[in-house]
C-alpha cells in the first residue's frame, strides 16, 4: 500500500533528470568499489603479515639444514663423503671376492673328498670281494 507520502517521494525521484540518477548509481558504485578495495587492503595486508612469519620459519629451517649438513660433512674424513663412499664399495667387493674365494675352496673340497671316501669305499669293497667269502667259525 502506499501512502501519499511515499508518492510524492516516488514523483520526486522520476522528477529528477537523469544525469542525477546516473551520478547517484557511479556514486554508490564509487563507494562499494572503495569498500571492495579497503577489504582486499586488509587481506593483502594479512597475506604479507602471514607470507613474512612463513620466511622467517623457512629461514630458520634453512639455517637448521645448513647445520646438519655441515655436521654430515664434517662426520667424514676430508668432508669427503663420494670417497668415503667408495672406500665402503671397495672393502665390500674385497670382501664379497674373498668370501667368493673360500666358498669355491670348500666347494672343491668337498667335491674331492667325496671323490676320495667313494674311491677309499669302492677299493675296500673291491678287496674284500677279491678275497673270497671268509669262514664263520
Amino acid at each position: 500500500m502506499t501512502t501519499p507520502e511515499s508518492r510524492f517521494i516516488h514523483q520526486q525521484q522520476e522528477d529528477q533528470p537523469t544525469y542525477l540518477a546516473d551520478r547517484r548509481s557511479t556514486d554508490r558504485n564509487i563507494v562499494i568499489l572503495l569498500q571492495q578495495i579497503g577489504t582486499l587492503s586488509e587481506k593483502i595486508d594479512k597475506h604479507i603479515v602471514s607470507s613474512s612469519e612463513r620466511h622467517d620459519q623457512l629461514s630458520a629451517k634453512i639455517i637448521g639444514t645448513d647445520a646438519l649438513t655441515k655436521a654430515l660433512y664434517d662426520a667424514f674424513p676430508n668432508a669427503d663423503l663420494h670417497g668415503h663412499h667408495d672406500y665402503h664399495n671397495a672393502v665390500m667387493e674385497t670382501l664379497k671376492r674373498r668370501r667368493d674365494f673360500w666358498d669355491k675352496i670348500l666347494g672343491e673340497v668337498l667335491k674331492y673328498g667325496l671323490i676320495g671316501i667313494a674311491t677309499w669305499v669302492c677299493m675296500t669293497l673291491w678287496t674284500a670281494f677279491n678275497a673270497g667269502p671268509k669262514k664263520l667259525t
